[in-house]
């Protein structure tokens, strides 16, 4: 079936076509461009013609490679292109259309893995080709690249600075110092107040272009990590990373009563906060700001991964119950296909505060939104009274009317159809009653005591 719309490769096939392009970029430039659905992906409209929203960016960077290579004029440009229509709908183009085939391809040749059966799984290492002069490669290319690669850092998914690290690393080896300062200064795009602070007893410096962030408190104070919270919420506010790391020091070392958490700085930085009551509501703020899924906290391991906001959420719902619905919002928003450390949490407030209409719902949200949820021996005993169980048979209810989470409706499917809901309720009884809830409910309901029977029922049945 043709195409309703022009691709960048009609650019080149019909000169024709070009005028079209131009008026795109005339409406990028100017503000009015209005993203328009096409029969496939997004794009824009002239002229009565549309036009795929990453060719006009293909035509304006291979344009620019043959009139002469203008940084700033592409940097801006393709950050107009990722505000109309996002960082992953534009990186490809970025990458593969004009990276690869400008700077990498020409200058690199690849040098497959020895072992001929591992060269399938094991990525090319790229090499500098033996005829090519560093200093003749256009400066202006190298500034670009650095700019996607700071792209891939801010905008991209965590296991985009993988993309980001390969092409700094051919920067680099291609003689420029760009990528050594990016490391050691940042982008420079964000405003010195932003991504520093300092006074006496307290040092913060972020680097946007890699996602870091270093706090240090000579002293511990209330008004110390104020200072501290305060800042981390101004830098959340501006353009850095959604994935990042928090190395942090202080004199106290407190953490969390959760069994399992990973006792790195950014869980002693939100523990020791947390102590200081006033300044609950600053980490909170924090915390909204922080939460994004599919998004991580990228010095904590990758096996056990953990969402921007893990541990403010986990120390605030526990020191105060009225942060249990910022908790609840955290449950639904976490990448539960990938993270499991929010049981964790849920099993230690469980064990705090018994099967309190709080904790159902917790326990509800988070069976809802991870992959396993391991069922606890206790909980079944502890939960065998009239008000748990009333709270359990209200949260199914609710659950009802309740978007399913992306993990739910997966397994669902994966199990062969089903409504997600019914699929996440199984869950939430296999967590409290293991096995038995799982295959036999009716035996449980048989045997429950007769006060209770309709509310077992209500909740197994």
């Amino acid at each position: 079936m043709a195409l309703d719309y022009l691709i960048y490769e009609d650019s080149v096939r019909r000169p024709e076509t070009k005028p079209v392009f131009e008026a795109v970029i005339a409406q990028i430039n100017a503000g009015t461009a209005r993203v328009r659905e096409l029969s496939r992906g997004e794009g824009f409209q002239a002229g009565g013609q549309r036009v795929l929203g990453t060719a006009v960016l293909e035509f304006f960077l291979a344009r620019q490679n043959a009139d002469g290579f203008d940084a700033d004029a592409s940097q801006a440009f393709a950050d107009k292109m990722r505000r109309l229509l996002g960082w992953t709908e534009i990186s490809y183009s970025l990458k593969t259309f004009w990276f690869e085939a400008t700077v990498r391809d020409p200058f690199f040749h690849d040098v497959p893995h020895e072992d001929p059966d591992l060269a399938w799984f094991v990525p090319p290492q790229w090499v500098l080709k033996p005829d090519v002069d560093p200093a003749q490669v256009n400066p202006e290319w190298l500034r670009f690249a650095c700019w996607i690669a700071i792209g891939y850092m801010k905008y991209g998914m965590s296991f985009d600075s993988i993309n980001a690290n390969a092409i700094l690393d051919h920067v680099t080896e291609l003689g420029s110092d760009l990528p050594a300062r990016l490391k050691q200064h940042g982008s420079g795009q964000l405003p010195v107040e932003v991504v520093r602070y300092k006074d006496v007893e307290v040092s913060c410096v972020a680097n946007d272009a890699f996602g870091t962030v270093k706090i240090a408190l000579k002293a511990e104070s209330e008004d110390n990590y104020r200072a501290v919270l305060t800042w981390l919420c101004r830098l959340l506010e501006a353009d850095f990373p959604r994935s990042y790391e928090i190395e942090f020091r202080s004199p106290a070392k407190h953490y969390l009563s959760v069994k399992g958490l990973p006792k790195k700085s950014v869980h002693q930085l939100f523990a020791n906060a947390t102590g200081y009551p006033e300044l609950r509501p600053f980490i909170a703020q924090y915390a909204r700001l922080a939460m994004r899924e599919h998004e991580w906290y990228t010095n904590i391991d990758e096996a056990d991964p953990a969402m921007p906001g893990t541990f403010a959420v986990f120390a605030l719902a526990l020191a105060d119950d009225q942060h249990v619905p910022l908790a609840l919002d955290y449950l639904r928003v976490c990448d539960g296909e990938h993270q499991s450390i929010h049981a964790r949490f849920v099993h230690a407030y469980i064990a705090a505060h018994g099967f309190t209409p709080n904790a159902v719902a917790l326990l509800v949200a988070c069976a809802g939104n991870i992959q396993h949820l391991e069922p606890v021996k206790a909980y079944a005993a502890s939960i065998a009274n009239r008000d748990s169980l009333a709270a359990l048979a209200n949260a199914r209810s609710e659950m009802a009317g309740r978007e399913p989470s992306g993990i739910a409706r997966l397994t669902a499917d994966l199990d062969g159809g089903g409504r997600a809901h019914g699929h996440a309720w199984k869950a939430v009884v296999h967590a409290i009653w293991g096995e038995a809830g799982s295959t036999h409910p009716e035996t449980l309901v048989a045997e429950a005591p007769d006060e209770l029977k309709a509310l077992y029922e209500a909740v197994l049945g």
